[in-house]
């Protein structure tokens, strides 16, 4: 029997050669109508009742966009290429951009996305405004995986090839992110929950992000430290027809800090647009060893 997991992996990337044939415009509205087959888990609500101290109908409303959310990224990340093509306008709105591109021509940019809205989009996003990206990636060796998932993997490196954004598998080869950084790239991790930087041996920090402990990989300060690169948090807004991807400077004296906070505040912002509430469990670190957080 193909469990849950794999059975969704299946209908996402199942559908990813029509996908790719279908006009931008049109893939774009299915994914916009695919958000009312969400609804509100009353395990989710419950979860973020717990973490953030909400009312009832705030949680609801909060475990509603979270469900509108896994809808619509089932709907458009297999259609990636075909979106590309037809570039940003009427799809992803940036804030921030351009200090991006001139900490790239400059010191170096380290860009970090928060799971919020869509995790696939905002390498795409910053690649299609003009930003060069390369991003490390983590990925599990396809015969340690199940059948379904080494081809749900397969899928993605497959899509993945399609894109104008750079894929460096962390521990790879041509994994070396300090020349990465040296040769006028915008390099892209994760800000939260496991980092690429797991197969190495890196061990995450925790903080605490309202009643729960999170996981935030300690190697992009580190690096940022070491190379002089400018630090940014990528946060996604992805509960509006257009999404909007708001591009933050993290620095100041205590820039894991400054994280932090920042984190904090869009969570409360937007709870509906986090991407971890299935995986959390009251007093549970999140997520938990063996759990990338993607869906």
């Amino acid at each position: 029997m193909i469990g849950e997991h794999a059975s969704k992996r299946l209908g996402w990337w199942g559908w990813a050669p029509l996908a790719d044939r279908l006009p931008a415009v049109a893939t774009r509205g299915a994914s916009w109508v695919a958000t009312g087959l969400g609804t509100a888990d009353p395990k989710i609500a419950a979860r973020i009742r717990h973490v953030l101290d909400v009312d009832e109908a705030a949680a609801h409303a909060a475990a509603r966009a979270y469900a509108a959310l896994a809808w619509r990224t089932r709907a458009e990340a297999a259609a990636y290429p075909s979106l590309a093509r037809a570039g940003l306008d009427g799809w992803c709105v940036i804030d921030g951009a351009d200090a991006v591109r001139e900490a790239v021509a400059g010191p170096g940019a380290i860009v970090m996305v928060a799971h919020f809205g869509q995790h696939g989009l905002p390498p795409l996003a910053l690649a299609l405004a003009g930003v060069p990206v390369v991003a490390r990636t983590f990925m599990m060796p396809d015969d340690a995986l199940s059948p379904a998932s080494a081809w749900s993997q397969q899928q993605r490196r497959a899509l993945e090839a399609k894109l104008p954004v750079r894929y460096v598998r962390a521990g790879s080869d041509g994994d070396d992110p300090e020349a990465l950084l040296a040769s006028g790239n915008a390099l892209y991790t994760n800000a939260d929950g496991w980092s690429p930087d797991r197969i190495l041996g890196d061990r995450s920090r925790f903080l605490t992000i309202g009643s729960v402990r999170m996981r935030f990989p300690p190697h992009p300060f580190r690096l940022a430290r070491k190379t002089g690169a400018r630090l940014f948090v990528l946060y996604l807004d992805s509960s509006r027809p257009v999404h909007r991807l708001e591009v933050l400077p993290i620095g100041g004296p205590d820039p894991v800090d400054a994280l932090r906070s920042s984190y904090e505040a869009r969570l409360r912002r937007m709870p509906g647009q986090f991407q971890f509430w299935g995986d959390l469990e009251p007093g549970r670190v999140l997520p938990s060893a063996g759990e990338d957080g993607s869906r």
